[in-house]
């Protein structure tokens, strides 16, 4: 099914007959999948296909199933704690049960995260509506594995774990080390994961932008990932400076002064405004900055309005994503302004919500 061809992405399902080893291309009644790639497959029940999610121009978090007795697609409507959006991951049928694992998200991270799905025999998909329940894999983030279904078992090859120990990230890039680690578990075995509060609320679209850049941050310049003796000296004078005035003012918020970035690392936040400069002269006064940045980045609202966000990422990163908060958006016009000559700040207060959740009606 699916997939990409040379006229770009299909939709199409054939058929192979290992007795004869000749294809077919069946006739199907219902509302297919639409043109995808990467999508999860699987059989259940003997005569049940199901397919999930995969990307097009977009990542898609949609469950198909075909009933090959009646040649029938059907979309599968279901609530819970639905699967987000992902490619390239893992399905199959286990005991009336769809479990789901791995794969890809929006922005091109490693997700270990895994669901099930109860999917009885028999059951009438055009009107029941099944529960996703997250489930726990037991398995930490490992950029470097394999994984897959197989008898009722989930089994997993790669490189290090947390117990045996990791592999340094330079190495794995110039294919100095092998997969070493194997790991298994039967799916009965697994339990639902019990989710924190945290965890409920719904997902920020920074906090994933920000938990991908983590997971690639070996990618990210240097800088980004580690201080320079320079910055250590800063640093911990900001520290002692920052002890010093919870000590005098007790009672008064904590001072917005170390943020962590995008990768994870406490800076200095007068160290995010880079003077920046670019080649496009619309950009040389302080309309033409302020109408770029309002035009090109997506206002995201804080995900706490009285509060800092916890990163505050570099312009680099923001231009990147095309979208940020009143911080990141900020940061990107001072640095512009600033690279131009402007004697530019950013001021952090408070407005009335009309102002901070940018209503303009």
């Amino acid at each position: 099914f699916g997939g990409h061809a040379i006229g770009g992405r299909t939709n199409d399902l054939f058929l192979l007959d290992l007795s004869s080893w000749q294809w077919t291309q069946p006739a199907t009644a219902g509302t297919a999948p639409s043109p995808r790639q990467a999508s999860a497959i699987c059989m259940g029940h003997g005569n049940m296909l199901f397919i999930h999610g995969g990307r097009n121009n977009f990542v898609l978090e949609d469950l198909h199933v075909l009933d090959f007795v009646s040649k029938t697609w059907t979309e599968i409507s279901c609530v819970g704690r639905m699967p987000p959006p992902r490619h390239s991951h893992l399905l199959c049928v286990h005991k009336d049960h769809l479990y789901l694992f791995g794969g890809l998200d929006e922005l091109g991270a490693q997700s270990f995260s895994m669901y099930r799905l109860a999917v009885p025999a028999g059951e009438n998909y055009s009107t029941a509506k099944p529960e996703w329940v997250e489930w726990e894999s037991e398995l930490p983030y490992n950029k470097c594995r394999t994984c897959t279904f197989f008898q009722g078992a989930l089994s997993v090859y790669q490189l290090g774990s947390n117990t045996l120990g990791r592999v340094n990230d330079e190495d794995v890039e110039k294919g100095l080390v092998y997969f070493d680690v194997f790991k298994t578990a039967r799916l009965e075995g697994l339990r639902a994961r019990q989710l924190d509060e945290e965890e409920l609320k719904p997902k920020n679209a920074k906090r994933m932008r920000v938990q991908h850049t983590v997971n690639i941050a070996s990618k990210m310049p240097r800088s980004f990932n580690s201080h320079s003796a320079q910055e250590a000296k800063v640093l911990a004078y900001v520290q002692d400076f920052q002890r010093i005035f919870e000590e005098l003012y007790p009672h008064r918020r904590q001072l917005y002064l170390l943020p962590k970035n995008e990768c994870g690392i406490p800076k200095f936040v007068c160290s995010t405004l880079r003077p920046t400069q670019l080649s496009y002269t619309e950009l040389y006064d302080l309309d033409g900055c302020c109408a770029f940045v309002a035009d090109f980045l997506a206002y995201e609202a804080l995900e706490e309005p009285l509060h800092p966000p916890e990163h505050l990422p570099s312009p680099m990163s923001v231009l990147g994503w095309q979208a940020g908060d009143c911080f990141d958006m900020s940061v990107v016009l001072c640095s512009l302004l600033i690279g131009v000559g402007y004697n530019a700040f950013v001021v952090v207060g408070y407005g009335p919500p009309a102002v901070t959740f940018n209503d303009q009606t």
